[in-house]
């Protein structure tokens, strides 16, 4: 059987990016628990502990959330290259409403769940240092809509441009 898109792409993705904001933050809570180790320690009274400090921080602050939003980015752009690769009947446009209505609901949950996530205790000063993760993970359900419905619009408005729907077998 040869497959020519995916019909949940965007909801693959959605998960993913959760996943990835979840393990970011996980990662920049302990990066600040080894950073407070390397601070507090007397052995580490030295110039390279400072420089290792610095360097915590650096990745805790901004490196962290540039890599969530670049992965974010390439994922878009994911989308964006596959649904015009993609060829599909018209009938399969309800199928992606639905598919995409589902994945809004997904993305209203998993919202919901990473803003209870930055609010609990131990995290929540580690979650406000991640401006880029927390705004693309509070918009996410518009992210979604967007990426969903542009998704759509590419993958038929092929259809009509190229004179007609190719038959896919099966059909």
């Amino acid at each position: 059987m040869q497959k020519k898109g995916f019909l949940g792409d965007v909801l693959f993705i959605l998960v993913i990016l959760f996943f990835l904001a979840v393990g970011f933050l996980v990662v920049a809570f302990t990066n600040d628990i080894f950073r407070d180790v390397v601070t507090e320690t007397q052995l580490n009274a030295s110039n390279s502990s400072t420089a290792i400090v610095d360097s915590l921080d650096t990745i805790s602050t901004k490196t962290i959330q540039r890599g969530f939003a670049v992965m974010f980015g390439l994922l878009f752009i994911g989308i964006i290259v596959s649904s015009f690769l993609v060829r599909v009947h018209p009938v399969w446009f309800f199928i992606f409403l639905f598919v995409l209505a589902v994945t809004i609901l997904l993305a209203v949950y998993l919202g919901n769940v990473y803003q209870d996530l930055t609010e609990v205790n131990a995290l929540e000063d580690i979650a406000s240092e991640q401006t880029m993760t927390n705004w693309i993970m509070e918009h996410i359900v518009v992210l979604t809509l967007v990426m969903g419905v542009l998704g759509i619009i590419i993958t038929f408005s092929k259809i009509f441009s190229s004179g007609g729907y190719t038959r896919v077998e099966g059909l």
